[in-house]
């Protein structure tokens, strides 16, 4: 099973995935590192801080890539990030509807407003540490939220909105993901029969 995480920055994907990791023994992979991985060890043609839409048409091919490698070999994967396209994960999801469980965190205007500064930029470091400097902007960060929203539900995919308090929302994902997880295992158990 490989389950897909993503939506902007800071919204807690390095944390649910490591919570998975933790819980089902699902090794991850952190979209963040195969970018980094790229620019520190190639001659790559974005830099950290490019936006999203400059880095996504570099780093796709490589994360399909290694997500239909690991469909292919029956392996289990959390892949977690920014950087995946609604369209393309869309996509791959109804190829492999048994196999690719997919998740956004998309934070309401309200919940940006009220925690931007206290909780979202002050966990951004919870997991990982960024070795560049960030210039996230309020406004910015809300309408790539906004974005995002627009495209799963354009492409029908999966999203939770944050709207109030955060650590009993992400529970919630926890929890979903936990039973979609286990519905999937069964149907794939069952098919092995």
């Amino acid at each position: 099973m490989i389950i897909i995480i993503s939506g902007a920055g800071y919204s807690g994907k390095t944390w649910l995935a490591q919570k998975l990791l933790e819980l089902y023994k699902f090794p991850y992979i952190s979209v963040d590192h195969i970018k980094m991985g790229l620019i520190r060890g190639t001659d790559c043609s974005f830099s950290a801080t490019d936006n999203d839409e400059m880095i996504i048409p570099y780093l796709w091919p490589v994360i399909e890539g290694i997500i239909l490698t690991n469909i292919e070999n029956k392996q289990n994967l959390v892949v977690e990030g920014c950087y995946m396209p609604q369209d393309k994960v869309s996509r791959l999801q109804k190829q492999f509807p048994n196999e690719v469980l997919v998740v956004y965190i998309i934070f309401s205007d309200d919940y940006i407003k009220n925690h931007f500064q206290s909780d979202i930029l002050g966990n951004r470091n919870v997991i990982e540490q960024r070795g560049y400097a960030d210039e996230t902007d309020i406004m910015e960060y809300t309408q790539e939220h906004i974005k995002n929203k627009r495209l799963c539900n354009k492409y029908g995919l999966p999203f939770v909105e944050i709207t109030n308090d955060y650590s009993s929302e992400i529970q919630a994902v926890f929890t979903s993901l936990q039973k979609h997880k286990d519905k999937a295992c069964m149907r794939l158990d069952a098919s092995v029969l």
